[in-house]
């Protein structure tokens, strides 16, 4: 509920150029969270990436596709002879940020591994302590179409004429950042919600589908606002509150190092 609340008060009370910047973070927040990204999971390396996906890497090149990303991680991997065993002693992921042009999402991931090296070989040392760091970028308009065409909604929906093109013509969020109306936000959140429960497929079809309670979403902006919530004592015990926590009350949010601290 206090999410809940927070997310009416802030897209509702602040016009969108200021409010704008929220929603696709928060987008790609919920994404990255339920995609449970582990670049050592190689069993989900089929979930994690399209036949277009591409990992590049300074030192070698760039690899397209699944098999041949996974082929070069397995370099640092147990798999690879040189290692008789490895650990992760410890992992960071931070936001960095989120690209309106390319509708990126972008988080730097930094990895502490440890490996011990057979003996066998005859190296000088047998102990190898390294720092990774990994920068991952995903598009939330792909996400959408995966789960719009994948196995979780492909009962319930048509397969679109070209996702992505429809998706491109859509606004990334309605009227001062409203999420509920025929909008990329609108299907981000739903997206996200129906890879939980597939009830909420309908809600991300670009025709109005009704869904099994009858309701259409992501369709048509509801009318509520702020106002219709909140008094102006509300409003203004909202802002005293920003304030003494160093938040910017028309913001409600602070991004500057890379994490994120939300007023709920």
């Amino acid at each position: 509920m206090k999410i809940h609340l927070f997310l009416l008060l802030t897209y509702c009370r602040f016009v969108d150029a200021t409010i704008f910047p929220l929603f696709p973070r928060l987008g790609c927040f919920a994404r990255f969270a339920t995609f449970r990204f582990d670049i050592g999971n190689q069993h989900q390396y089929r979930r994690y990436f399209r036949d277009d996906s591409a990992m590049s890497l300074w030192q070698t090149g760039r690899y397209v596709g699944a098999e041949a990303i996974r082929e070069y991680v397995d370099f640092v991997t147990p798999k690879n002879p040189l290692w008789s065993s490895n650990e992760q002693l410890d992992v960071i992921v931070k936001f960095v940020q989120f690209d309106r042009d390319s509708n990126q999402c972008q988080f730097l991931a930094l990895y502490h591994y440890n490996y011990e090296i057979d003996e066998s070989l005859g190296t000088i040392a047998t102990n190898y302590t390294v720092a990774n760091m990994v920068k991952l970028f995903f598009n939330t308009r792909a996400y959408i179409c995966d789960v719009y065409e994948g196995s979780t909604c492909a009962s319930q929906l048509d397969p679109p004429t070209d996702c992505a093109a429809q998706l491109s013509a859509l606004d990334q969020a309605g009227t001062n950042g409203r999420v509920d109306g025929n909008s990329v936000g609108c299907r981000i959140l739903h997206a996200v919600l129906a890879e939980f429960r597939s009830v909420h497929c309908p809600h991300i079809s670009f025709e109005p589908l009704a869904d099994f309670q009858n309701q259409i979403k992501c369709q048509t902006e509801g009318s509520l606002t702020v106002l219709d919530l909140f008094t102006a004592e509300d409003l203004e015990a909202y802002d005293e509150y920003a304030i003494a926590r160093g938040l910017d009350p028309n913001m409600g949010h602070d991004w500057t190092d890379g994490s994120v601290r939300l007023l709920a």
